[in-house]
């Protein structure tokens, strides 16, 4: 079961990647679309975008039938483990504290008068953290169990953060953003 699980891990990581590389492009592309065109063709974009994504995941293949190896009492009791609820519940603490960090950092840009190359950064830093750790996440499976890897992904941008309300500076900013995003991405691979 072992491997299975690493190869899980990596699997996931790569389907982030790809993720992240995807709503990268996308919003490049929105960007460039909404300065040239407006907004309403940027939303019309979007929502064509979003009805060919449905349309394509019509044709993709049902699994076959998946045996069952345990019954509804056996799985909720698998849910309710103190491990799996520790788990869930650092996992949502982590994301909960990822949202929090972006709409702080984006009203606090906004009332500080901040330069719009300021929100570009940090959406990149936070994107760049994401992506890397699909990158680290793999790697450090290999050395480390994934609780440990969750507390990792808890504990070390908790520490960034609070080392960066020290002194508040744009790259001090962007260096925490980018230990969130890739604090979280780590956490959200162990998770899973």
């Amino acid at each position: 079961l072992e491997p299975q699980r690493r190869d899980l891990l990596a699997a996931n990581a790569r389907l982030a990647r790809l993720s992240a590389v995807g709503g990268t492009l996308g919003g490049a592309v929105g960007v460039g679309l909404s300065q040239l065109t407006g907004s309403a063709a940027t939303v019309v974009l979007a929502g064509g975008a979003f009805a060919a994504a449905a349309w394509l995941s019509i044709g993709l293949q049902q699994p076959g039938t998946v045996p069952t190896f345990a019954t509804p009492g056996e799985e909720l009791e698998e849910l309710l483990d103190p491990d799996v609820v520790g788990s869930a519940t650092g996992i949502a603490v982590l994301r909960a504290a990822s949202g929090f960090l972006s709409f702080f950092v984006a009203f606090e840009l906004k009332r500080s008068g901040a330069a719009p190359w300021m929100f570009g950064l940090v959406a990149a830093t936070a994107t760049a953290g994401a992506l890397l750790g699909t990158f680290v996440g793999p790697a450090l499976r290999r050395r480390y169990d994934e609780a440990t890897l969750l507390r990792a992904g808890l504990v070390v941008p908790a520490v960034c953060c609070l080392l960066a309300s020290v002194r508040v500076l744009p790259a001090v900013v962007a260096g925490c953003v980018l230990v969130v995003g890739m604090g979280s991405s780590i956490g959200r691979l162990a998770f899973d």
